[in-house]
């Protein structure tokens, strides 16, 4: 006779959605976890299972008896709903069987874990200056400075800056700003353009696009203002008040 070798393996299948580069997926999403349990041992296992710590797993085929033979393996997964953002959810996996003498095989090698989050992004567009400020002269050239910040957990990407009237068009600060923010980062846009003679309202949107390919929550994305402009016409040289009554007309005076 010879000495039996019992053994059992679990290893990592998949994650479903595999979500981004760190695993991470959209919040309140149902993702599952499967694992494979082989018997990696020389002998015939029974009452094969996998017990899990923040996760139940059921085997994936429906008419699995519990028996494995030497070599052979059975998937196991279950499902977790990734909760609301920012959320980790933690999951752990435990491999059981009986050797063919009837004890349990083993606990060496017979745990997997793992984690992921439920991505929070979001973006926050804040105003920051008006060159010159209120009131500014008719005609005149009119700067506008708003920043862009990554305020949530997750970077982004394609972010950019929209306006309304004639302040459409915004361009980023750094010239080699590559439409990427990591979280905490900031980008500022500035719209420059020539008033009329009438105030003029304004507004701007930031955008950007998360880790999963989703836009960004546009919650604390738009900001807007006024630029009063002051009327042609109106103000006053040096001896204007000794000679004239009434409104300096600058075109005749």
């Amino acid at each position: 006779c010879s000495a039996i070798n019992p053994a059992a393996t679990p290893t990592f299948v998949s994650q479903d959605p595999a979500g981004n580069a760190d695993g991470n997926v959209e919040p309140n999403t149902d993702v599952t976890i499967t694992v494979r349990e082989t018997n990696s041992g020389d002998d015939p296992l029974t009452d094969v299972s996998v017990t899990g710590t923040g996760c139940t797993f059921s085997p994936v085929d429906a008419g699995f008896d519990g028996t494995l033979a030497v070599g052979a393996f059975e998937d196991f997964s279950c499902t977790i709903n990734s909760g609301a953002a920012g959320t980790t959810s933690n999951w752990a996996a435990d491999g059981q069987g009986n050797d063919s003498l009837g004890n349990p095989v083993p606990t060496t090698g017979e745990h997997q874990a793992g984690s992921f989050s439920a991505i929070n992004p979001a973006t926050t567009l804040t105003f920051v200056s008006q060159t010159p400020g209120n009131p500014v002269p008719a005609n005149s050239s009119v700067t506008l400075r708003v920043t862009e910040t990554n305020s949530g957990d997750d970077a982004l990407t394609n972010v950019n800056v929209t306006g309304s009237n004639s302040c459409a068009s915004w361009t980023p600060v750094d010239a080699g700003f590559s439409g990427t923010l990591a979280p905490g980062d900031s980008e500022d846009f500035t719209c420059t353009f020539t008033v009329g003679t009438t105030d003029i309202s304004w507004s701007a949107t930031g955008h950007g696009t998360d880790s999963l390919g989703n836009p960004a929550p546009d919650t604390n994305e738009t900001v807007n203002g006024t630029i009063q402009v002051a009327p042609p016409g109106q103000g006053c040289t040096p001896g204007f008040w000794k000679n004239h009554t009434g409104p300096w007309n600058q075109a005749s005076d």
